[in-house]
Formats: structure tokens, C-alpha cells, sequence
């Protein structure tokens, strides 16, 4: 950090910056001495342990004039922030730090567990945002952002590493109100957010508390949502800060309806409905873990009709048992025709011509209880029909991949034997139970987690 605040090339060059925890006083600081390991052979030792004494007063006093003038806070009272600082907490001295860096492009929080003193670092980042809005004037007053704020595309929170093991549901999670404020950087493109959950109690001030991000403001172009455990309200708002959303992402989230359990089918509704014009990917997964079988959560479900005014749309995820629950169950032959019809028109009358990528899933091996309609007998005959009937209709031309690897039966040849044929011979790539793809995870329609590899290939990285 010193090497940034003195050194503004240094500061110049900074593309890309991650966060692996916080230091909640002096006693966690510590001092590496690093060594280059093909000369020296290892990678440095551990020196003693600092204290308060590690700043001069000089910097503590650049730290405090920094909170009013580089972070554009001229009227907050800058004691309770000194006095974090000043006892070793660090995570507004990592805000001061990106504040500097007027290139910065990438930023990324690791995921670890939770503390009980809520120091985690995007908390100085939340509350930058919110006291920057209020310190205006009027709602006509242009917002000033600090350089490194302004120019961030890409923001990962909770990133997953395989250097550190966090059990699903013990990570350190964001309130919903926080993920809102987050959307309103200025030129933020990609914010990927691992672990939400609604909080009774908020880190922050009581005027901050009542700030309410504006409708239709954030550029964020694509969300990512993974752990997300909370109401339907709070996402809702999510979707009516971003100004035009192309891709949504949902991983192992669990949207409740009301106080009780289970997915709340009108989620999808508002979301389609708010970014009808612009949304191109609508795409969900479940991450199948050990450490994950003991927080089992449902595929997201809705109503297949609202894809249909997505005029946008090229990726899709639909749950086979939504596809299957339009219309009562049978064990008639007659009766089980007239089902299968109505899964081809599902399929062929919901799907708009622009659709690339059809991923079909299910959970009904996942969730077995009695919320859950079970499937037909005839379900993967259903779907084998429907989906050559699909192909032959030519009501999506553009359709190159069918994913259907998230289902829980392993389909072979003997059963879609047709349909197989006839997508190789229209260069429809099917994607089956225990296959890899070449085809990138995020277009190919089976998404995965945020992970340190994003980090090297995400949007804007040099």
C-alpha cells in the first residue's frame, strides 16, 4: 500500500487486485520478506508482528484528509474510521488503496468464513458508495467517483479457491441492500456475487441505513448468483437497479416465498419482465458436492411462456419438471399423446427463433418430497419427441447446442436414437449426463461457480 500512495505509476499500472481477508487489529498483521525462489530457493520468511507504530503520523493524517477529499466526504465525521485504522483494522485503508488506482479494472474478495465482527472488506467499499450519493446536494448533482471506483468493470465477491475450505452456508454472506449498492458503480460491467443472505443487523449508520439505491441506474450488464438464500423483495430491487441486464446467472440459489420454504416461481416473472428487451442468457445450476448434499436447494422454476417475449434471448435453462407440469398427469395412451403434444408446443411456441443454447435439467432426484409433481412414465419419450419435433420445425434456426446434462437420467442412443441422428445431421451439438464440452461451461448452458480461474479470463483483463 505504501508503494501505491507514493508511487503513482505503480499505481497507474494496477489492473487487477483480490482480497483474501481482513485484519481486524495489529495482532494479525505481519510483515513477509520475499525472495526471488529461483535465485534464493524459497519464498520468504514470516517477520515479527507490527503494531499501530507501522504508519507514521504523517500517513494516519494523509488517511483521515484522504476519507474527505480523495473519497469525496467532506461532511462525514472521519473519528469512528480513524479509530478502526489507527486500532489495526484494515478494510478502509483497502478503499483508500483502490481509490488510488485510476486503471483498476478487476476486483475480487475471496471467500472465507465468517467473522462476528462484521470486518468484511467490501463493507468500506458498500459504504463509500452509499455516503457518496448522500453527500450531494440534490438528486441533479453530478456523483463524484474516486478513480479506482470509476473505473471498475469487473467485481467478484466470495470467490470459491481450492486454498480455502468454506462449507456451503458458513461463508461470509451479503445482505441483499449491500449487492444493490454495489450495482451502482459507475462503469461496472460484470458483478458476481457468491453468498447473500438477509441481515438482521447492518454494519451501517443509521443514515446510511435508509439510503435507497435509484431505479434503473447501474450499468451491470451481467449478474452472477451463487448461495443466494433470502426473499423474493430484496432480488426483485436488484433487478430494478440495473438499467438493461444481458445475462443472469443462478447457482445454488434458493429464492423463498414469503416466510415459508420454496422456490418462488414469480422471480423469473419480474426479471423477464423488467429486462424483456435486452436479457440474452437466463441460465441456472445446481454444483453436485459432497460438502454440498447436505443444503440441498431446487433448480429455479417458472412459467416456459416467458421466454417468449425475451426477443434477445440465446441461452436458456428450463427444469424438465416445469416443461411436465403444464398439464395433469396420465397413464393413458390417448391421454399420453396429447401430453407429448403439448411438450412439443411448450417447446416450440415458448421459444424464441434467436435461442442458441437449451439446457434442460433436473432435480427430481434432489428434492423428492411432496411439493413436486412426479414426472410421466413417458418423460424422456416426451422430451425425445418434443425436441425432434423442435429441430424439424425450424422454429428456433439459430439452435447449435442442446445441454442436457443436468438431468438425472442417462439418456443413450436406444432412447433418443432419433433425435441424436437428426441433430448431427443439422450440426445440433447434444450434450449428455457424464460428458465434457469444448464449448465454453457459461455459453454452453451449464454454468459453475466463480472461481480463481475467472479471475484470469474474465471481461477487460489486459
Amino acid at each position: 500500500m505504501r508503494t501505491i500512495l507514493h508511487d503513482p505509476a505503480v499505481a497507474w499500472h494496477l489492473r487487477t487486485f483480490e482480497s483474501w481477508g481482513t485484519r481486524t487489529d495489529f495482532s494479525k498483521w505481519t510483515e513477509y520478506e520475499w525472495h526471488d525462489i529461483a535465485t534464493d530457493g524459497h519464498e520468504g520468511g514470516k517477520l515479527d508482528e507490527i503494531t499501530s507504530e507501522y504508519w507514521s503520523e504523517a500517513e494516519y493524517e494523509y488517511f483521515e484528509g484522504y476519507f474527505r477529499t480523495g473519497l469525496d466526504l467532506p461532511g462525514v465525521d472521519t473519528d469512528p474510521y480513524m479509530g478502526v485504522v489507527r486500532d489495526g483494522q484494515d478494510k478502509w485503508l483497502k478503499a483508500i488503496l483502490l481509490a488510488h488506482c485510476p486503471r483498476l479494472r478487476n476486483l475480487a474478495f475471496m471467500r472465507y468464513s465468517a467473522d462476528d465482527d462484521m470486518t468484511h472488506p467490501v463493507h468500506a467499499i458498500v459504504e463509500v458508495i452509499c455516503f457518496i450519493h448522500l453527500n450531494r446536494q440534490s438528486i441533479s448533482d453530478p456523483v463524484r467517483w474516486p478513480a479506482g471506483f470509476q473505473s471498475l468493470r469487473t467485481l467478484s465477491v466470495g470467490v470459491e479457491t481450492k486454498h480455502r475450505d468454506v462449507t456451503p452456508g458458513e461463508g461470509y454472506c451479503l445482505d441483499p441492500r449491500d449487492v444493490a449498492l454495489l450495482l451502482l458503480l459507475p462503469n461496472l460491467e460484470t458483478l458476481s456475487i457468491c453468498g447473500i443472505q438477509d441481515a438482521e443487523n447492518r454494519y451501517l449508520s443509521d443514515e446510511s441505513e435508509e439510503f435507497e439505491p435509484p431505479a434503473r441506474r447501474s450499468p451491470v450488464q451481467h449478474l452472477h448468483l451463487q448461495d443466494a438464500y433470502c426473499g423474493l423483495q430484496p432480488i426483485v430491487q436488484l433487478f430494478m437497479v440495473i438499467k438493461s441486464l444481458k445475462s443472469v446467472l443462478l447457482v445454488d440459489c434458493d429464492i423463498i416465498e414469503g416466510d415459508g420454504d420454496g422456490w418462488d416461481e414469480s422471480m423469473i416473472e419480474h426479471l423477464t419482465r423488467a429486462h424483456a428487451e435486452s436479457l440474452e442468457s437466463l441460465l441456472f445450476s445446481i454444483i453436485s458436492t459432497p460438502a454440498r448434499e447436505a443444503y440441498p436447494v431446487p433448480y429455479p422454476r417458472y412459467d416456459p411462456s416467458l421466454t417468449r417475449h425475451l426477443k434477445q434471448l440465446r441461452h436458456v435453462s428450463i427444469n424438465l419438471r416445469d416443461l411436465y407440469s403444464r398439464y395433469p398427469n396420465s397413464t393413458s395412451d390417448a391421454q399420453q399423446c396429447s401430453h407429448s403434444g403439448t411438450l412439443r408446443g411448450l417447446l416450440e411456441g415458448y421459444l424464441p427463433p434467436s435461442l442458441e443454447v437449451l439446457h434442460i435439467c433436473d432435480d427430481s432426484d434432489r428434492m423428492p418430497t411432496d411439493d413436486f409433481d412426479s414426472l410421466p412414465t413417458d418423460a424422456l419419450d416426451g422430451l425425445d419427441n418434443a425436441l425432434l419435433h423442435l429441430l424439424l420445425s425450424g422454429a428456433c434456426p439459430k439452435l447449435a447446442v442442446i445441454d442436457l446434462r443436468g438431468l438425472v437420467y442417462d439418456i443413450g442412443d436406444e432412447v433418443f436414437g432419433q433425435t441424436l441422428a437428426r441433430g448431427n445431421t443439422m450440426d445440433v451439438q447434444f450434450l449428455l449426463k457424464g460428458e465434457q464440452s469444448s464449448i465454453p461451461s457459461i455459453i454452453a448452458g451449464m454454468p459453475r461457480p466463480v472461481t480463481e480461474q475467472d479471475l484470469l479470463t474474465s471481461p477487460g483483463r489486459d
